[in-house]
């Protein structure tokens, strides 16, 4: 789909984003097979045509060249590397790993394209990760009638749409291959996160007492060494 969309996307520049350079590579550009080089043959990965920047560079069906800048984004100042030029697409690997200047950078490097796009695939983090709080909370409908049909009720906006694919969506499992696999996961956690998709801490909460929620006060009369346990909660960040 991303590649249809290159062939015929009016703009020149484009961004491919992953956690490293060598991630953006890897998983884009490569894929085990399926990445853009195989739908786009005559494409190379060079230095030379995008001055200071690595890309991919290929010519479309119509004969039009066209440059997808790739640059890593995990760190904080990675979006350094691909500021300036304005992009069409911006397509984002494992979005929750990147930092939150890399994102926001793609995004506004896209505002100016000729039909903007930003494709973005995660797997699932903790709920509170910046990711999820900081940037695609920003872009989602807060009505209900908007929700999708997903564990993590993540809901649709205007210019958003959130896909949820597990095992099942892959076509080149069995069914048998997916059973065993879901026998593979040791703990619940596992289980719902890596197999089923959900948001959910990995380790959850060690103190769950120590809440908000449950805050209350205990008159001074109640307070003994005998009749009560003392918990103490540091927050060591």
């Amino acid at each position: 789909a991303y590649a249809l969309l290159l062939d015929t996307h009016p703009n020149t520049f484009h961004l491919g984003l992953g956690a490293s350079l060598a991630q953006a590579n890897l998983l884009l550009i490569e894929a085990d097979g399926f990445g853009l080089k195989y739908h786009f043959p005559n494409g190379r990965v060079n230095e030379s045509e995008v001055k200071d920047k690595t890309a991919f560079s290929f010519t479309d069906s119509l004969g039009h060249r066209k440059h997808i800048v790739l640059s890593g984004g995990a760190k904080a100042n990675d979006y350094e590397g691909f500021r300036g030029p304005n992009y069409g697409t911006a397509y984002i690997n494992e979005g929750n790993l990147l930092h939150l200047n890399s994102l926001n950078e793609a995004k506004d490097r896209t505002m100016s394209s000729k039909l903007p796009k930003i494709i973005v695939t995660q797997n699932p983090d903790n709920p509170n990760a910046p990711f999820y709080v900081d940037f695609e909370k920003n872009w989602q409908c807060r009505e209900d009638k908007y929700i999708n049909d997903n564990p993590n009720d993540v809901y649709d906006g205007e210019d958003f749409r959130y896909f949820h694919f597990t095992q099942h969506d892959n076509p080149s499992l069995t069914k048998e291959r997916i059973a065993k696999n879901e026998r593979s996961f040791a703990s619940d956690v596992e289980l719902k996160r890596n197999f089923y998709g959900m948001r959910i801490a990995s380790e959850g909460l060690i103190y769950d007492m120590i809440t908000d929620a449950n805050y209350y006060t205990i008159p001074l009369s109640m307070v003994s060494k005998e009749n009560m346990d003392r918990y103490i909660g540091v927050d060591a960040g």
